[in-house]
């Protein structure tokens, strides 16, 4: 950027440099006369931060303003705050999760509904249905009996199926295999 200093005094220039952004600069300046170049001079120029920047210490005055505009009060002591009462908030409560599972506890009771064809005289056999009835008591010597029994039985028909049988002799006759064949 070119900028035209003016002069203020002997040997004095100034001029407005515009700078948008805080930090450092370097600024090249050149004294020409007709068009020749007879000083030419580089320096530095910093753009220090806003002056509200410079106060490091906390501006007790502005906050104890602050809070007189909120209606509250500064606290000084870090303990303060867990003594105050917290006032009732309110929020707004979202509707579609509760509504979606609402949905799917209601759809198979829709199903059933629309399916089942339920009628008065049936309800005392669902009743009974649905009712707990005892088991009947089963003496265990009874049982282990019973179960030996069962055992004997099939050990004996297997021995009787893996006896040896006597073999038919092979006198079949071809009129015969083509009678099976045309079953």
């Amino acid at each position: 950027m070119k900028l035209t200093l003016g002069s203020t005094g002997p040997g004095r220039f100034e001029g407005d440099l515009p700078t948008d952004q805080v930090g450092s600069y370097l600024v090249h300046v050149t004294q020409s006369v007709g068009g020749a170049v007879k000083h030419t001079n580089t320096f530095g120029l910093v753009v220090p931060y806003s002056p509200e920047y410079r106060d490091l210490g906390t501006d007790l005055n502005s906050l104890r303003a602050v809070a007189r505009a909120g209606g509250g009060t500064l606290l000084t002591d870090l303990t303060q705050a867990y003594r105050l009462p917290v006032p009732a908030a309110q929020g707004v409560q979202q509707l579609d999760e509760l509504l979606l599972v609402l949905a799917i506890i209601l759809f198979p009771v829709d199903v059933a509904l629309r399916r089942l064809v339920l009628r008065v005289e049936d309800v005392p056999a669902w009743k009974q249905a649905f009712t707990r009835k005892p088991a009947r008591a089963i003496a265990a010597e009874a049982t282990v009996t019973r179960l030996r029994e069962r055992v004997a039985g099939v050990r004996s028909a297997r021995a009787a199926k893996s006896a040896p049988t006597k073999e038919k002799p092979p006198d079949k006759t071809i009129e015969e295999l083509r009678a099976r064949r045309g079953r």
